[in-house]
């Protein structure tokens, strides 16, 4: 069957999305498979190597004890997802679909020893992790055979924890929260216009922002222990999505994602009340926040895929992400990166697909802030390293 005909109604390997983004962004949050013809379900899973390193902040203490390695060792842990979704085509201009996936997460980590004066052991250690899963229920209506509307309902978990340990965490040496799962509701809408006997399709999806409401248990090792309410809204974004047949087998697709991380933060209550108590002796602190973001995020891909044969289909693709502005800190050792990827799919009959895909990402670095008095979030380090990570996507499909 020629591409340009089989490309609207397959699971091209394009619908697998690049995860290790700026901020938390992990999936992308594709809806590639409600466009697929008739029934269609499919499953996914990615792992993500990456090699990210930095250095700690130098200490007096160090300094003065010759310590000469202050490498952080890997600070972003090896990562998988999954996820699973599926279309049903119930009337002639009637679709629904649901999709699980798990849009925002992070886990960086890392803890340095070394010996200083009189064998006293210096320490320093941070564990920031986030994680989400949402469940999207999708309906759609095609009034005519170009146009497609479509909206839905996304549930939303969201947790998360912090951990930070050492003399470079200045007030904060010795803060641990957690961040306890909350469940919250929110909404998407989008139209996709497209022209089958070109292979032409474009897609423009907006997400609203879910704001969660999370238990939070604070403590330090001055013994302070609350457990108030943190709010903290993932963001909202906008996907778009487009593709065209260039013959009969090439076809050139791209998309470009915009989420809006600049109003996203994370400040747990204590964490002001804590700050205040020290302002009169540090006012750099006054606008300290545990988490926020400079930028809003955009990120994009070009891909071209060529088909060779009725069952095999492959792939290259460029992708981009602008980071965030952020200087350099635990939760933020890249600024955005460069990356290039290779998929293939393999038809095995008429109903099954198997995809697989490989990207290499080449990360930027961020800015490290000159002025340490100035501190615009808790979780500082310095001197990162030239990073990069591997991405591994497999994804089966299903038509029925």
């Amino acid at each position: 069957m020629p591409l340009y005909k089989y490309m609207i109604s397959s699971c091209l390997i394009c619908t697998i999305q690049p995860c290790f983004a700026a901020a938390l962004e992990q999936s992308g949050q594709s809806l590639q498979f409600f466009f697929e013809n008739d029934n269609y379900a499919e499953i996914f899973h990615a792992v993500l190597v990456p090699d990210v390193k930095a250095e700690i902040k130098r200490h007096a203490d160090l300094d003065n004890a010759n310590i000469q390695d202050f490498s952080t060792g890997d600070l972003a842990q090896q990562d998988q997802f999954s996820g699973a979704a599926i279309k049903l085509q119930i009337h002639p201009k009637i679709s629904l679909g649901m999709i699980y996936d798990q849009p925002f997460a992070t886990h960086a980590s890392y803890q340095y020893q070394a010996q200083i004066n009189d064998g006293e052991l210096y320490t320093e250690a941070a564990n920031i992790q986030f994680n989400s899963q949402n469940l999207t229920g999708l309906i759609g209506y095609q009034p005519s055979q170009n146009w497609t509307l479509y909206s839905g309902l996304s549930y939303q978990q969201f947790q998360g924890r912090v951990f930070l340990k050492g003399k470079n965490y200045s007030i904060f040496d010795g803060y641990h929260t957690e961040f306890n799962s909350d469940h919250a509701w929110g909404w998407l809408a989008g139209i996709s216009y497209q022209l089958p006997q070109y292979a032409f399709r474009t897609a423009l999806t907006y997400r609203s922002k879910i704001t969660h409401k999370n238990q939070t248990d604070e403590s330090l090792d001055t013994g302070i222990s609350l457990n108030p309410i943190t709010t903290i809204s993932t963001p909202k974004s906008i996907n778009l999505d487009i593709q065209t047949g260039l013959s009969k087998t090439n076809l050139l697709y791209a998309s470009l994602r915009w989420v809006n991380w600049k109003a996203f933060e994370v400040q747990p209550p204590q964490i002001q009340s804590f700050v205040n108590l020290y302002l009169s002796d540090l006012p750099e602190f006054e606008k300290i926040k545990m988490i926020r973001y400079e930028q809003d995020q955009w990120s994009g891909k070009l891909g071209i895929a060529h088909q060779w044969n009725p069952r095999w289909v492959n792939a290259l693709e460029l992708l981009w992400d602008s980071g965030l502005d952020n200087s350099a800190t635990t939760l933020n050792p890249t600024d955005g990166h460069l990356g290039y990827g290779l998929a293939n799919l393999y038809k095995l009959n008429n109903k099954i697909d198997i995809s697989t895909a490989v990207y290499y990402l080449d990360f930027n670095k961020p800015r490290i802030e000159q002025n340490e008095e100035i501190m615009s979030q808790v979780l500082a380090i310095t001197n990162v390293k030239d990073n990069s990570a591997w991405l591994f996507a497999l994804k089966f499909g299903y038509h029925f």
